[in-house]
């Protein structure tokens, strides 16, 4: 006990240094959340793989919460043991994480999108977990170097397409995260996605304005130009270009912006920000996205935009250049059309194995067009029939009797 106190005083004395909080205290007991307020048998379900720790009591809580919002079957779920810190060594992440990871993912059919979850540290070494679980199939190397060359050379394949993800196509999966400060900043991360809407806007663009230069300059541009093409096709949507940091004043579908690293910025104001059901987020700041729990001072958090009611939001656990950031242009773009959160982000997002953190429910879907919905529900039925097939061996004699049996029953139909 003594030991334990004195590792506890150490880390807090550690993270208070370092402008970071200690990790958070985790519940002795399993949490129970209750069922959402809104459920789904989505089609999309068995595309979703779900990672846990196991020492996480709110990780297995908020999984089995996503899993009951959106229908994930509960094979597409794999439970780790790992670190509660934010930090885990490169060694640590191979064997406890990406190893089971890797191991599950070869006993499943049609998975696109990986899902972490609260518990699952943050980073190992200098790199994004769920940057390393995106490129687990790739013969990738982890960027080595602040170069054009090295970013080039890590560059996504997924990068400023524009069509729907697959796995077997592009190669990576779509990984994002279900975290934030409080469970309930998680819970709502899962509600908010299944009650949103196809809202007209608010789509704001804050703009730096002073630093009109190389890559800023393409994205100032890049806001203006989506604020255009947003409104011609009937959004609400500005692309404010004054240097001030500005409140907007009204719910949010779509926020870009510099954060603290606007030379105007105003804490205030980062956090006067309110969403709707749907929204979408993205700053410009390095380390938006070092912890998931409170700090005091450093740069502005992604983690607050959730708690005031994003649905997404994209941030970096350690310094990415901007290089790195969701381009304005295509994100709202591609979200709008009708792709889901986690393509809307990745098309948006040149580098792979790098330092990103896209939060949300990859399947939050508020714009998809209804004859593509039913789609999906017609392929939806084709992959679990072909699930059924490539698991037959595996089920008791009598099991697979009644599977074959139902099989032929729908083939009828």
């Amino acid at each position: 006990m003594v030991i334990k106190c004195m590792r506890a005083l150490i880390a807090g004395v550690v993270a208070a240094l370092s402008g970071c909080s200690a990790p958070a205290t985790e519940p002795e007991r399993p949490i129970d959340l209750g069922p959402p307020p809104v459920t789904r048998q989505d089609p999309q379900a068995g595309r979703v793989l779900v990672v846990v720790n196991s020492a996480s009591a709110i990780g297995v809580a908020i999984s089995k919460y996503y899993r009951a919002a959106r229908g994930i079957p509960a094979e597409n779920v794999v439970v780790v043991t790992t670190t509660l810190d934010d930090d885990v060594s490169a060694a640590d992440f191979a064997t406890q994480i990406q190893a089971p990871v890797a191991a599950k993912l070869k006993t499943l059919h049609g998975v696109d999108f990986i899902v972490t979850t609260h518990g699952i540290p943050l980073r190992a070494g200098d790199y994004a977990t769920d940057m390393l679980l995106a490129g687990i199939e790739l013969d990738l190397a982890p960027i080595q170097a602040f170069t054009s060359a090295e970013f080039k050379r890590a560059t996504s394949p997924y990068f400023r397409m524009d069509e729907p993800f697959s796995h077997a196509k592009f190669g990576l999966y779509l990984t994002t995260r279900l975290d934030g400060y409080s469970i309930e900043d998680m819970k709502a991360l899962v509600d908010r996605s299944l009650a949103a809407k196809p809202e007209k806007g608010l789509f704001f663009l804050d703009q730096q304005v002073f630093d009109r230069v190389a890559i800023n300059d393409q994205l100032e541009t890049a806001m203006e130009q989506i604020a255009r093409t947003l409104t011609s096709r009937g959004f609400e949507s500005v692309s404010e270009g004054t240097p001030a940091f500005v409140d907007p004043k009204q719910p949010l579908m779509g926020y870009w912006s510099s954060g603290s690293n606007d030379p105007n910025y105003s804490a205030t104001v980062y956090h006067a920000l309110r969403f709707k059901a749907g929204a979408l987020a993205e700053t410009n700041v390095s380390t938006s996205a070092r912890t998931f729990h409170h700090v005091s001072g450093g740069q502005s958090m992604i983690a607050d935009l959730i708690a005031q009611g994003a649905t997404g939001a994209k941030g970096y656990v350690a310094e990415p250049y901007t290089t790195a950031v969701a381009k304005p242009d295509i994100m709202f773009d591609r979200y709008t059309r009708g792709y889901n959160l986690a393509e809307s982000f990745y098309m948006a997002s040149q580098l792979l194995k790098w330092r990103d953190v896209v939060l949300g429910d990859p399947l939050c879907r508020p714009y998809a067009p209804a004859g593509v919905m039913l789609r999906e529900r017609y392929s939806a039925r084709k992959r679990a029939r072909k699930r059924w097939v490539l698991s037959a061996a595996a089920l008791p004699e009598i099991e697979r009797a009644r599977q074959v049996a139902h099989r032929g029953m729908a083939s009828r139909r």
